[in-house]
């Protein structure tokens, strides 16, 4: 995890010798942005629970074949990805031999 009072303490330390009179000017910016907040970081509760929903599954639906075409609905709500597999078999025609 990042400690902001040492990473401020860095921060400077580093600005002083590298920008020398700008080093004021730039330490501004950096303390106006800074007052905006600071972004909320995920414990590890919300970081698994993530995980947990964005895993694959396996789901098995109808499909309709018609005419050299294969159709299937999948209802997403907005935003969604799905990653979608086709496992087809021949089955043999009417009146073929089957050996």
């Amino acid at each position: 995890m990042l400690e902001n009072d040492r990473v401020i303490a860095d921060l400077k330390a580093y600005l002083a010798p590298t920008f020398g009179e700008e080093r004021q000017e730039r330490w501004a910016i950096f303390e106006q942005v800074h007052k905006m907040g600071e972004p909320e970081y995920l414990s590890r509760a919300p970081i698994e629970e993530l995980g947990a929903a964005s895993q694959l599954v396996k789901e098995l639906f109808g499909v309709r074949y018609t005419d050299g075409t294969v159709r299937f609905d999948v209802d997403l709500p907005p935003h969604a990805i799905a990653a979608v597999t086709l496992e087809l078999t021949l089955e043999p025609s009417i009146g073929a031999a089957v050996k």
